[in-house]
């Protein structure tokens, strides 16, 4: 079944905050010992596109997973609290 909020896939992005959060592009796996060292921060006003999106009836937020310009990627981003879709930016 899709998901009713597919039809932001390939949506520009800004990030909010800067947070340590995003894998980076060489990111070996969970299950590499050195994994921590490939958390690189996603810097506040770094844009990106929408790759993934994730909700559910239970509860009452989408999570949406980010390809920044940089190539790096990080999921589970709540608009409004990490990121701000291109159309929501103020010139």
């Amino acid at each position: 079944m899709p998901n009713i909020h597919d039809h932001h896939l390939g949506r520009p992005v800004r990030a909010l905050t800067t947070r340590t959060r995003a894998l980076a592009v060489d990111f070996p796996g969970w299950g590499a010992p050195n994994y921590a060292d490939f958390l690189v921060p996603i810097l506040e006003g770094a844009h990106g596109v929408v790759t993934s999106v994730e909700s559910h009836g239970s509860n009452p937020w989408t999570r949406y997973t980010i390809r920044f310009a940089d190539g790096t990627r990080a999921s589970g981003l709540c608009l409004g609290s990490d990121i701000e879709f291109a159309s929501s930016l103020v010139s």
